[in-house]
């Protein structure tokens, strides 16, 4: 039979996570970044739009068809 401390603690952090996923992400947690082309992770940024890519494939891809640097 489980103690009345251990059932305590097993609430609290129930509670605990709970709240967490309420909240959303921390304070301190660095923005997601995301390929504008396929989704993956994306380090490098395009000079003339600002947009994310992940490759220099992805790169290409967004040149020819997504770059809206001079459209407008």
């Amino acid at each position: 039979m489980p103690s009345l401390t251990a059932s305590r603690a097993g609430d609290r952090h129930l509670c605990l996570l709970m709240m967490t996923a309420a909240h959303g992400a921390q304070v301190g947690a660095s923005p997601r970044r995301w390929c504008s082309v396929c989704g993956f992770a994306a380090p490098y940024r395009c000079v003339r739009c600002g947009s994310r890519f992940c490759t220099r494939k992805c790169y290409g891809v967004h040149t020819e068809t997504r770059c809206l640097k001079f459209v407008g």
